[in-house]
């Protein structure tokens, strides 16, 4: 996939102008956690991916995550 779509934890994060320490703080997990979901090494749990896409406004990345997630 490319654009948009590429990587929309770390798009998220870029459009708030967040550090990976901040956002990870604002999400209440650790900057390593955001790190690995900016390089697909894990996924944010549904409820965090849901505050990124409200924080960025971006409701067009939720249904991303749940195209790629969704068990339906």
């Amino acid at each position: 996939m490319d654009g948009l779509y590429d990587n929309p934890p770390k798009i998220c994060r870029k459009i708030t102008g967040m550090s990976q320490e901040e956002w990870g703080e604002f999400l209440g997990y650790s900057k390593d956690s955001v790190s690995d979901w900016e390089r697909s090494k894990a996924i944010p749990p549904e409820p965090v991916f849901l505050k990124m896409v409200i924080a960025a406004k971006k409701p067009c990345f939720l249904v991303w995550y749940l195209s790629q997630y969704s068990p339906i």
